[in-house]
């Protein structure tokens, strides 16, 4: 499986999940990937809000058609969590764990939150929006007490953009598990 990743970056958007399933709904192709230095109005699960200092992290939203059922929609979150967990200890070096239903942590910390929303007709999911927040460049007191960064964690910064492609690669190997 080799998903047609193509990243469209934003400076600030409300959402960048709400922005992508309005692009879904209006049958934008599989593997439509935006991207924001800000969003205004980011949120995680349940219902909570996701704050990022603007331009430090990645703060992105993956489109998937899975073609899966609803009842497998969990299993989305919990792969790509896992996905993620595996990328931190492979690339980075980090021992990670996930936090269920969407956390993934560093030292107990929270390192990255994801959240999945589904567009659905009869049964049968039609897209997937994978939002991820990844905290990358933050530093300390920029985030929460609870919450960690890359660069904390490493003790350097690092490329964004580098950092999503990695993601992306992850994605594109195990998502193979929901889709198609």
């Amino acid at each position: 499986m080799s998903i047609p990743w193509q990243i469209q970056h934003f400076e600030e958007v409300s959402s960048t999940n709400s922005l992508l399933m309005e692009a879904a709904k209006s049958g934008s192709p599989e593997g439509l990937v935006f991207v924001a230095d800000y969003q205004s109005e980011g949120r995680g699960k349940p219902g909570n809000q996701w704050i990022s200092p603007r331009g430090q992290n990645l703060l992105c939203s993956v489109l998937l058609r899975p073609m899966s059922t609803v009842d497998q929609a969990p299993i989305i979150t919990l792969v790509t969590c896992k996905s993620i967990a595996n990328l931190l200890q492979v690339a980075y070096g980090l021992e990670s764990s996930v936090k269920l239903p969407n956390d993934v942590l560093v030292s107990g910390k929270k390192i990255c939150g994801v959240l999945t929303e589904t567009y659905s007709q009869s049964d049968i999911i039609q897209a997937a929006v994978i939002g991820i927040g990844f905290n990358v460049n933050a530093t300390q007191d920029e985030l929460p007490e609870t919450a960690t960064s890359l660069k904390i964690s490493c003790g350097k910064s690092f490329d964004i953009q580098a950092v999503l492609r990695r993601i992306l690669e992850k994605i594109d190997s195990d998502a193979q598990i929901f889709c198609h």
